[in-house]
């Protein structure tokens, strides 16, 4: 049985899902290298509309600078040149001679998965900016700097000079895959032609009924010995140069498969990706890509090639459970909870596995020899049983069972040490599925297929499927499945009106509404549906519950928003003044909860992991309430309604809250310990202490509590590097909100900081609001200064600056966040 028809079998028996999801499913991309200085190439015989034309591609990007989309160029004039592309500082260009250019205040850098770009010119038209329009995933690009085509000019695009796909007249050779490669001649067409919205997805159409023109053509990159073929009936074949059919990919917009990433920080140079990021160059740093999924069955090869052979230099390929404590950078210190290594071509040490903190020389290669070079190394991990197996040259050598603490932690990550000498390049070459010829090298045992899906060296064992979005499990929410994210969690923005408002577009009834005016110094103002859409706590002061039932400043929840009432401040609907509303959903009012020795009112959100706990404490240690969720909270922010006393934030990610670590919303202090907050949080009850911050007798508490639900929320740590290129944090979706604090180091600029996708709509994300503080909405300042401090990428955000706030060497942050979409179906932005 051919990969293909394993694969596709335990698709259908439930091991995958989401191929029902695409209306229609793309097969076939082309990896270019621009190491290879690889480009697709034709000249049109006869010239076509020179004015009148639409440009349309999918493209993963594979790192950042100066990279061709499209272009032709014959003279360095106006209608002598034109070109699509990325910058070298990543944004997205329409670059004319003198005019005919624009450039996206946008930039691009997310090199996990798909994004289309659609570039649409019409120079007839009266209005400048409608002779040319930029779109990516859909949506124009309306926020650029550009120099208009002058009216009725003519391109040089369907001229008969040399047009090419991949770089520009030998620079700009492009770093990525393209996908569904298309040209219309003598047309001005909208995103709606070549791709639709499904669900907050950007997915692709049918290409094939679409009218190309003289010199239109359709690139789909179907055979693989004819990579420029054109399939729209116009036979516009394109000529390739520095590619081969091993070049021809499965990674697609409808299944895109699993890659190293560029985007995780590290020191010296010490490492560099070729070949779509499927071949790492390194020395004596880790380099490792996005985890696995959480649950499942992942099988993927490595194929390394030690450069440097004296000495006792090595090269070690492997796997990791748990990430990394401090730097990210070296296992060796990392604390690393479990490895996983094969050693190649070391003729002084033999195959050995590292676990547990110890070598030993457990597998089958033993002490009589390292593994040579170009050997295939296939791992087969079971995330659901906590095994992992690896495999050298096809057969079995050493099975790893994880410990349940282990197993726990549910985040295994690609790694790999290169010899410990400066300027010295091991290369390991990766392949997840996409492609089993290892750039080439492949001979002729490998298992091949004609689909090329789950395209691997060796078989893989049975029922272990290829790392790849289609055999992604499918997330309990997610655009595919019974609810979506933003019916769980969203956010609006208004505009005061100086009187009463109905604040629509949320999608839901929320329960939890968290508002802050943006441009006005005022608190942040919290409200919920156990205790009253008029009773309002603030996240920035320790201030008791405050009761606006006779002024009003959120009157009621409604079924899609909830409406506010200005009173006398800037609080919540002052005329003029903008406002952010961020909304979860719970269940309601609440009822009661009898699983703790306290009797609570709970509103649960159980598919969401999001819980409102309202009881009153009796200072008694060892006093239980029950939290109504499914698992465990791993974050709980903690308020005492009655009295002014600041909010006590407890989970796992600070410490051990049974060990009394716990920190404060309101203040900037950093993680600290306190033996009369030592609380537990089990599956169905939180066990607390006596403090009176969350459990003061006779007084009325709040708890809003958060479990992680995979594709949807995510609380965990990071390590800062102090670098502009700053850590990435994986998290398994596209953030649409999140919060990160520093735990290690307190004081003015280490602040609780807020960013989301509705006021920052496009990369860097630079707005922020500040949990601790009244301050406006602003960029960074003090410790937290930067011009440009996040990407919020398809599977996580990437911190580019050093501030103190989010990225101080050495120091721990924590984060929680919350989906847009789940990374199985993430476009890149």
């Amino acid at each position: 049985m051919s990969n293909f028809t394993k694969l596709m079998a335990q698709a259908a028996a439930g091991n995958a899902g989401g191929g029902d999801f695409y209306p229609y499913t793309v097969n076939n991309s082309v990896r270019f290298n621009n190491d290879d200085s690889a480009y697709l190439y034709r000249t049109p015989s006869s010239a076509g509309n020179r004015k009148t034309w639409t440009y349309s591609c999918w493209v993963k990007r594979a790192s950042s600078g100066d990279h061709y989309l499209f272009s032709a160029h014959s003279a360095n004039t106006d209608a002598g040149f034109l070109g699509l592309r990325f910058k070298n500082t990543d944004e997205l260009q329409s670059l004319g001679w003198f005019s005919g250019w624009i450039t996206s205040d946008a930039l691009y850098r997310d090199f996990s998965a798909w994004m289309h770009v659609l570039f649409s010119v019409d120079t007839t038209q009266a209005t400048a900016d409608d002779r040319f329009k930029l779109y990516v995933n859909g949506t124009q690009i309306t926020d650029y700097t550009s120099t208009a085509f002058t009216q009725n000019s003519d391109t040089i695009i369907n001229s008969t000079a040399q047009h090419r796909i991949g770089n520009d007249n030998s620079t700009g050779y492009l770093d990525g895959y393209l996908s569904q490669v298309a040209l219309v001649d003598g047309q001005a067409l909208t995103p709606s032609s070549f791709g639709e919205s499904k669900n907050g997805v950007w997915v692709p159409k049918n290409l094939s009924g679409l009218t190309f023109g003289t010199n239109g053509f359709y690139l789909d990159f179907a055979d693989s010995s004819n990579l420029g073929n054109d399939v729209s009936g116009n036979n516009n074949d394109f000529t390739s140069s520095g590619l081969t059919s091993s070049d021809q990919m499965v990674d697609t917009p409808t299944n895109n498969f699993m890659v190293g990433n560029p985007l995780v920080a590290y020191t010296s140079n010490s490492q560099f990706m070729r070949e779509g990021n499927l071949e790492a160059h390194c020395w004596d740093q880790i380099n490792y890509g996005q985890g696995l999924p959480q649950s499942g069955k992942w099988y993927f090869e490595l194929q390394g090639v030690n450069t440097y052979s004296a000495g006792g230099y090595v090269l070690y390929p492997g796997v990791v459970v748990g990430l990394p404590s401090s730097s990210q950078n070296n296992w060796s210190s990392d604390g690393l909870t479990q490895l996983v290594y094969m050693i190649f071509n070391n003729p002084q040490q033999p195959s050995r596995v590292y676990s547990n903190g110890a070598w030993s020389n457990t597998s089958s290669q033993g002490a009589s020899g390292s593994i040579p070079n170009n050997t295939v190394i296939g791992f087969a991990i079971d995330m659901d049983n906590g095994q992992i197996d690896s495999y050298v040259g096809g057969t079995l050598d050493h099975q790893l069972t994880l410990t349940s603490a282990q197993l726990a932690t549910k985040d295994v990550r690609l790694v790999m040490q290169g010899a410990s000498n400066t300027g010295v390049y091991n290369i390991m070459d990766l392949n997840f599925g996409q492609n089993g010829t290892f750039n080439g090298r492949k001979t002729a045992q490998g298992n091949s297929d004609e689909n090329g899906y789950g395209d691997f060296y060796y078989t893989p064992p049975t029922g272990y499927l290829a790392v790849c979005s289609q055999n992604m499990p499918e997330p309990t929410i997610g655009p595919n499945s019974a609810t979506q994210a933003d019916e769980h969690f969203n956010t609006v923005l208004w505009t005061g009106n100086g009187s009463t408002q109905a604040i629509t577009g949320v999608g839901f009834q929320p329960d939890f509404t968290w508002i802050k005016v943006r441009d006005a110094v005022n608190s942040h103002y919290l409200f919920d549906a156990v205790r009253g859409a008029d009773l309002a706590l603030f996240s920035d002061s320790s201030s008791a519950e405050t009761d606006y039932t006779a002024t009003g400043r959120m009157t009621s929840f409604d079924t899609d928003g909830f409406s506010v009432k200005y009173s006398s401040s800037t609080g919540t609907n002052a005329s003029g003044n903008t406002y952010v509303g961020w909304n979860w959903k719970a269940n309601g009012s609440g009822s009661s909860n009898t699983d703790g020795s306290i009797t609570s009112t709970v509103s649960a959100n159980t598919d969401a992991g999001i819980s409102i706990v309202t009881y009153t404490g009796n200072a008694t240690a060892g006093a239980t309430v029950g939290h109504g969720l499914s698992s465990a909270p791993e974050l709980v922010f903690f308020k005492n309604r009655g009295y002014a006393y600041s909010w006590l934030v407890q989970g796992d990610a600070l410490g051990s809250p049974a060990s009394g670590y716990y920190m404060w919303l309101d203040r900037t202090d950093a993680v600290t310990t306190n033996s009369s907050v030592n609380t537990t949080f089990g599956g169905s009850t939180i066990t607390l202490d006596n403090s009176p911050a969350y459990n003061q007798s006779g007084y009325n508490i709040v708890a809003y509590c958060f479990a992680e639900v995979e594709g949807f929320s995510k609380f965990g740590s990071y390590t800062g590097n102090g670098s502009s290129d700053g850590p990435f944090i994986y998290t398994g979706f596209r953030p649409a909100w999140f919060m990160i604090k520093n735990i290690s180091t307190g004081g003015t600029g280490y602040d609780w900081i807020i960013h989301d996708t509705r006021r920052s709509i496009y990369n860097p994300s630079d707005t922020q609001l500040i949990a601790n503080s009244t301050v406006i909405e602003n960029r960074d300042s003090g410790n937290n200064s930067s011009t440009a401090e996040i990407d919020i990428l398809s599977n996580g955000f990437k911190h580019r600056t050093s501030s103190g706030g989010r990225n101080l060497s050495g120091n721990t942050y924590i984060y929680m966040a919350f989906a847009e979409n789940p990374f199985k179906y993430s476009n890149a932005r």
